[in-house]
């Protein structure tokens, strides 16, 4: 069986990357979370939380329905939410005598509204409390590397 080698691995990678003239990097969606900036589970949970009142009877009228409609066994996020309330919207022409799941137009218009604001605050928040320092530094490595600046030994920060 063969050993994994990560020296030769970050050599062979530098080698590479010094010959090639476009480098793509292909960031998931865990890169928030690297930024202790809320991952799409956390931010429903504090949307969640900070709802009050008539906003969070609809939010959880809204979060039932897509869980009984649910064929996949997925847990609902606020993009699903989201996305019903704006089809709510759509169907009940945001008008207040049309209605669907008990929620009229004019409400699913407030609840969008509503949820986007917390949304806003909760990321606006964590962005100001988010650590950068890694982010950092693989930009700076990515724009020493993309000037063909190898010989520096920049290899040793991946």
């Amino acid at each position: 069986m063969q050993k994994f080698d990560l020296i030769r691995e970050v050599k062979e990678l530098k080698n590479q990357l010094s010959y090639a003239k476009n480098i793509g990097f292909f960031m998931g969606a865990g890169c928030s979370c690297a930024l202790r900036i809320p991952n799409i589970v956390q931010l429903t949970e504090e949307v969640d939380k900070s709802l009050e009142g008539e906003e969070k009877i609809n939010f959880d009228k809204v979060k039932k329905d897509l869980s009984e409609s649910n064929v996949e066994d997925k847990q609902v996020n606020i993009e699903d939410i989201l996305n019903h309330v704006r089809r709510i919207r759509e169907i009940t022409s945001e008008q207040k005598d049309k209605k669907y799941i008990e929620i009229n137009g004019e409400k699913a218009r407030n609840l969008d509204i509503k949820i986007c604001k917390h949304i806003y605050d909760i990321l606006s928040k964590k962005e100001g409390e988010a650590d950068f320092k890694i982010t950092k530094q693989f930009l700076a490595w990515f724009t020493h590397a993309k000037q063909g600046l190898f010989k520096r030994d920049f290899h040793n920060k991946l």
